[in-house]
């Protein structure tokens, strides 16, 4: 009995020394380059190696590994998931076919030296020909590489010419123009004219609106170009303007980003039960519903607003509170305490034209879209999957230049001023490569968004008939 517990001892002590010397090597890697962690046989590019020698702990073992694939290097993220500022999006990554080299490189187009130093700190190992087999990126690879390659020297190309540069001059134009809408708007709902009064809330409407568009901006970083006083603005101008938070917004638009149309991890799909912008979306959900049999109408009368209403009074505030986003919680406080004293019937007013006013407009762009299922290039999710508006001086205004939602999805960090000047280049990007390039004016779209609707809607009914009749 004695000879086996100093055995058992004795396992456990090697096992602990040979489990210190590998953390030992993974914290040096930290500090070496990716070409020396190749060159370095004792680099954690020997995870697989390590795990079978058994100093991995077993729970580590056990727990089933996520990787995701970047320029041809797998990258174990298993421990990182939960850690991501952007949220759980990587995890869409680590499905099999997955290449998230230019997610990584577009989302992270500002801060991308310091998200590969973080990325160098994570076990990885080189992908070899079996493994892109096995993981299915292999196919992709070879049938997308000459449109990577032209979408790299495109967006080279861009990037020396100065379109990712922002513009202070823009900037300072955007802040003016919201202060002056509100302040407008304040004014006109201390009149004691009701006409004034009404006109108030048509501003305070516009006013929260055009700060839904800037907002966006800010959680793209293509204000100022730097995150972190980009971050500040968005959490700013959306608490102030909306009550809204910042960065509940940005953990779902960033899901939005990485896949648009695509079922399970476009968020702007998971619209259930006061919206289905697809059949698809139901699979093995109940067939329909009131709200969805009649959501070509009741979209703009009802649920705009009790989504804006949902969002303001619990989702946003649980969602800062439990992430410790005090400033979010703190511009939202302000809000309400500079609108609520002028009247909560005009506030309510305000808050269903300015729920209308972003979501109609945000629909137009992708919900009458197809949906799909498999993985698909960043430039091809792009195209196929999202629609501009086609441009004019108004539509570009009121829309807040997020009618160039083709640009703006290849290039989601560059200034949306800049997207004009970049269409016809991304025109003959798609053309080269037999991809679509869809463009509608403002009211088609509109036409299309609200048949959509109304399409989905008889098609569930349809199918609930066809369940009665079996």
């Amino acid at each position: 009995m004695k000879t086996s517990t100093h055995a058992r001892t004795d396992l456990r002590s090697r096992t602990l020394i040979s489990c210190n010397q590998s953390a030992a090597f993974f914290r040096r890697d930290k500090n070496m380059s990716l070409e020396q962690q190749e060159q370095d046989p004792s680099s954690s590019s020997s995870w697989v190696e390590e795990t079978r020698k058994g100093c991995i702990p077993s729970s580590a073992v056990a727990k089933q590994r996520n990787e995701i694939l970047y320029e041809g290097h797998f990258y174990d993220v298993t421990n990182w998931i939960d850690r991501h500022p952007g949220g759980k999006i990587i995890q869409f990554y680590t499905a099999p076919g997955e290449d998230a080299t230019l997610a990584v490189q577009q989302f992270h187009n500002r801060s991308l030296p310091k998200t590969l130093a973080i990325m160098r700190g994570l076990p990885r190992r080189k992908a070899t020909p079996e493994d892109l087999a096995n993981h299915g990126a292999a196919t992709q690879h070879s049938r997308h590489k000459a449109l990577s390659d032209d979408f790299a020297r495109l967006e080279s190309e861009l990037r020396e010419e100065g379109f990712f540069l922002p513009s202070w001059s823009h900037t300072l134009f955007r802040l003016l123009e919201l202060i002056a809408l509100q302040v407008t708007a304040i004014c006109c709902l201390t009149s004691a004219s009701a006409w004034l009064q009404v006109g108030g809330i048509l501003l305070s409407a516009l006013y929260a609106g055009r700060c839904g568009w800037w907002m966006h901006e800010g959680g793209h970083h293509s204000i100022t170009g730097r995150p972190r006083l980009d971050r500040f603005i968005q959490s700013m101008v959306y608490g102030l303007g909306d009550g809204m938070s910042a960065r509940w917004w940005s953990s779902q638009h960033n899901r939005h980003h990485a896949m648009p149309q695509r079922l399970h991890a476009d968020v702007d799909l998971e619209t259930l039960p006061l919206l289905a912008f697809n059949k698809k979306v139901m699979e093995d959900r109940p067939t329909s519903n009131f709200f969805l049999r009649h959501q070509s109408k009741l979209f703009v009368l009802v649920d705009t607003f009790l989504v804006a209403i949902f969002w303001k009074v619990y989702l946003h505030p649980r969602y800062a509170w439990r992430k410790g986003a005090f400033s979010d919680l703190f511009f939202m406080s302000v809000h309400y305490c500079l609108i609520l004293p002028f009247g909560l019937v005009n506030y309510v007013v305000a808050v269903w034209l300015t729920s209308n006013y972003i979501f109609i407009n945000f629909a137009l762009s992708h919900t009458h879209m197809e949906v799909s299922t498999q993985s698909l290039h960043w430039v091809e999710y792009s195209l196929a999957h999202t629609t501009d508006i086609e441009p004019n001086w108004f539509v570009d205004w009121w829309m807040g230049m997020l009618n160039y939602q083709i640009e703006h999805h290849l290039f989601p960090t560059m200034p949306q001023f800049r997207h004009a000047q970049v269409r016809p280049r991304v025109e003959v990007l798609a053309r080269k490569h037999g991809l679509p390039f869809h463009s509608m004016s403002y009211w088609a779209a509109m036409r299309k968004t609200f048949s959509n609707l109304e399409k989905v809607s008889q098609q569930l009914k349809a199918a609930e008939e066809e369940e009665g009749e079996e």
